[in-house]
């Protein structure tokens, strides 16, 4: 909260046009390239406010509301309220409809890890009438996707996502929580039902046959077989990815043709170490 942290550079606006800043923390001010402040914003809501040259505030949240990735928080163009808009329209004016408020959190009452016997998960917020969706295919839980009515049954490793959506406000962020069975691990097949095959092509004929199977020169080893689930479960620190299948694994993927490129996809990510169970 310090009048001319970051002060705009000489630019004119006409009536009806807008000037876009990034709060990226780069401290950018030529008027003749994208504008950058030098601080950042959190994205929980923190002091925010525009001076006049005189140091009078001309607008001000104290804080600004939490805010969410693919959405944006501002004045309708009217000026008489403020909300969030599913729909970011930077450079323009804002939708005439906001919504108000947004969904709280999904909570898992079993936290990821790793499991050797089902167990049943809920999933709640605290949000009143909200709906939960959930998926375990590893896509983005949708208002098209399972309801969750009742606590849910984990049997083997799963990738459970969940997010919580109410007409009128911003649906909740997507909350993944994966549970792992280190003997499906160790037995897991090069193919897997409902996996891609191949994993993009070799050249113009051939594929690159996809391989998701630990080896059982090493599985079966009287020697180190034995060792792969303490060492999975109790020493080795684990790194989840979780994503759509296509976008990760198949011929069109960071898997296959994308693998070689800079092509990024949108994943969860998840760590945890068994032998710091606090990380």
């Amino acid at each position: 909260d310090i009048a001319g942290k970051w002060v705009f550079p000489q630019v004119t606006l006409n009536t009806g046009e807008f000037l876009v800043v990034h709060a990226s923390g780069l401290d950018r001010r030529d008027p003749a390239q994208p504008l950058h402040t030098n601080f950042t914003l959190s994205g929980g809501g923190e002091f925010l406010a525009l001076y006049s040259p005189a140091t009078v505030p001309a607008s001000v949240w104290q804080p600004y509301a939490q805010q969410f990735p693919g959405v944006s928080f501002g004045t309708i163009f009217s000026g008489a309220s403020q909300g969030y808009f599913l729909e970011p329209t930077p450079g323009v004016d804002n939708h005439l409809e906001a919504l108000t408020d947004y969904v709280r959190d999904t909570h898992f009452d079993v936290e990821r890890g790793f499991f050797t016997t089902a167990f049943p998960v809920t999933i709640t917020t605290s949000t009143p009438g909200a709906e939960i969706r959930y998926t375990t295919d590893g896509s983005e839980p949708s208002e098209s996707s399972p309801l969750y009515t009742a606590p849910l049954t984990v049997s083997t490793t799963t990738a459970l996502r969940a997010r919580a959506f109410k007409s009128g406000l911003v649906p909740s962020n997507i909350d993944t929580q994966t549970y792992i069975f280190a003997a499906s691990w160790k037995t897991q097949p090069d193919f897997p039902a409902g996996f891609p095959q191949s994993w993009g092509q070799f050249d113009s004929t051939l594929k690159v046959l996809a391989d998701y199977g630990m080896n059982p020169s090493v599985t079966n080893n009287a020697t180190y077989g034995p060792l792969i689930i303490p060492a999975m479960t109790q020493t080795l620190p684990v790194v989840c990815l979780t994503g759509r299948m296509e976008d990760i694994f198949g011929d069109d993927s960071i898997h296959g043709n994308l693998r070689d490129t800079d092509a990024e996809v949108p994943v969860a990510i998840e760590y945890f170490n068994p032998l710091v169970p606090a990380d």
